[in-house]
């Protein structure tokens, strides 16, 4: 699900009934996968973190920024507020990137994305506390 900013992005660049026809979190995804193309059509080298593309989480963000950006553009107020996160949730569909089973405990790569287990990593649990959290791939690459 997305959040509010995110769907307010989202109706900005599509018409109402494009939007209630395929939905927020579907245009979303579709953003999300066509982006490569549509750097490559206005011959746009975007680099991107790590080598890896832009994940769901990440178009939430676009959005949101860009629903702040057209509200200032025409006035409207562009009031600050605080929303609860709910990025762990939009690609939280996935299995464990180490042992492919779908479980529900354990957590997000801020790198890859990927989605790792607290069966393949016990030791998760105590790395919650921590604000960014990298697989052992992620953790490689940011040391090179």
């Amino acid at each position: 699900m997305l959040g509010p900013g995110a769907k307010n992005g989202i109706e900005a660049c599509f018409p109402k009934s494009t939007v209630k026809k395929v939905g927020h979190l579907t245009l979303a995804k579709i953003l999300r996968n066509i982006q490569q193309d549509v750097f490559k059509s206005l011959k746009v080298n975007f680099p991107s973190f790590n080598e890896l593309p832009i994940t769901l989480k990440n178009m939430e963000h676009v959005l949101c920024e860009f629903c702040k950006y057209t509200n200032k553009k025409h006035g409207r107020s562009a009031k600050l507020v605080h929303f609860i996160s709910r990025a762990n949730l939009l690609d939280a569909d996935k299995p464990c990137a180490k042992c492919k089973m779908d479980e529900e405990d354990g957590l997000l790569c801020d790198g890859c994305n990927d989605f790792f287990c607290s069966e393949c990593f016990p030791d998760l649990a105590d790395r919650v506390e921590d604000k960014w959290w990298f697989c052992e791939d992620c953790n490689v690459r940011l040391k090179k």
